[in-house]
């Protein structure tokens, strides 16, 4: 059974799941705001992050490197899970 201790990270990169309606159709647009509401209705307890919001087809090499980075430095944080949403 898992520890209630540990420590939980969330980072939301974008994609289908963060999208909202625009002038220009569905775009991601999620931000901490909008984590910290889902976070509350579904009773999670963890830390999160919003790295980027990006469609899938607009994601590059730099932000792999961002995500890669973010990730280490939440392990040297002394996080034990790290949750990475993007997409449907």
């Amino acid at each position: 059974m898992k520890d209630m201790t540990d420590k939980l990270l969330w980072i939301a990169t974008g994609g289908t799941i963060s999208c909202g309606a625009s002038e220009n159709g569905l775009v991601p647009m999620a931000d901490e705001a909008q984590l910290e509401r889902i976070k509350e209705q579904m009773g999670l307890t963890c830390d999160t992050c919003c790295l980027f919001n990006l469609d899938s087809s607009d994601i590059s090499a730099a932000e792999c490197d961002a995500l890669a980075v973010k990730t280490a430095q939440a392990y040297e944080q002394g996080y034990q899970g790290i949750v990475i949403t993007h997409g449907t």
